[in-house]
């Protein structure tokens, strides 16, 4: 089809076009089609494109499978379980890991985004004045802008859960101070977030989550956090979000991780010595040599 245009023949993104279209299937070591190319000999373009795409369908749902996870795709590629690629940009792939589960979030978001734009479609419809839904949106950013400069500007650690999809978010100071991403896809089953926080902390922080009753809109517990070789305690309190029917299903939770190593540990060292401290008797008291008891009343 390109071949037919009449004209822009000699145009470089026309040209580079052609290559992705029927060259985007061949495989670095000559096992690909249309045309068994091999390995360099495939124009870089189609060889990006070929990579990519194959990502795509693994992380996405197909008719005929669900859609693999991050790691799972990442593992199934770098396995040459999806044909052989370029070694130069499976190195590109492993440095834009992260870039690539923001991404596969945002696709997530994406989803409800689509069902807040019926809903304020509906809102039309029903009735109500478009701008009173602009306002509210309006209103809703400037929420989150102060929130993002309160975070910005605190020692505190901020966060944000959801389950579908499984993805933890946290403030700007976890970042730096952990040198972890934004987003952290799969948090469970996230090696850098490991180093830092056990999945029994994680597990245990979950299900105090679901034990509350709803009317009880928090949790508080200490958790040891690793950095590096150091480890330090924070106190978490995090409350739940439940679904929008009423219902207990947790959607997800917020919370705030904070740094009480000194207190804590403190009360800890005074733990310990309560609970090893073994009172002197005490000495017999001695006989009174009083003999006789003054009465008078002054």
């Amino acid at each position: 089809m390109l071949e037919e245009i009449p004209f822009g023949q000699d145009d470089i993104l026309l040209k580079t076009a052609y290559q992705i279209c029927r060259w985007h299937h061949e495989r670095y070591d000559g096992r690909g089609y249309p045309d068994g190319l091999v390995g360099d000999d495939i124009p870089i373009a189609a060889q990006v494109v070929g990579l990519a795409d194959v990502y795509d369908a693994l992380t996405s749902d197909r008719v005929y499978k669900p859609a693999f996870d991050h790691d799972s795709a990442m593992r199934m590629i770098l396995n040459n379980e999806c044909g052989v690629f370029n070694p130069l940009l499976l190195e590109c792939l492993r440095d834009a890991e992260d870039e690539l589960q923001r991404k596969l979030m945002e696709d997530a978001y994406s989803s409800r985004m689509d069902v807040d734009a019926h809903m304020l479609a509906s809102e039309k419809y029903a009735g109500i004045d478009a701008a009173v839904s602009a306002r509210t949106l309006r209103l809703l950013e400037y929420e989150r802008s102060k929130a993002q400069f309160y975070a910005s500007i605190s020692e505190d650690i901020l966060f944000d859960y959801s389950v579908n999809p499984d993805l933890l978010t946290i403030s700007q100071t976890g970042v730096e101070k952990f040198n972890l991403p934004e987003s952290i896809y799969y948090p469970r089953k996230n090696e850098r977030l490991l180093s830092c926080i056990s999945v029994k902390d994680l597990d245990m922080v979950f299900e105090k989550l679901k034990a509350l009753p709803r009317e009880d809109m928090r949790v508080r517990c200490e958790v040891e956090l690793r950095n590096g070789d150091r480890k330090e305690w924070y106190r978490i309190i995090a409350r739940p979000i439940h679904a929008a029917d009423g219902s207990h299903e947790i959607r997800g939770a917020v919370g705030v991780a904070s740094n009480i190593h000194r207190e804590y540990t403190k009360m800890l060292d005074l733990e310990k010595q309560y609970r090893s401290y073994k009172p002197e008797k005490a000495a017999p008291a001695a006989e009174s040599t009083i003999t006789e008891i003054d009465t008078h009343p002054f």
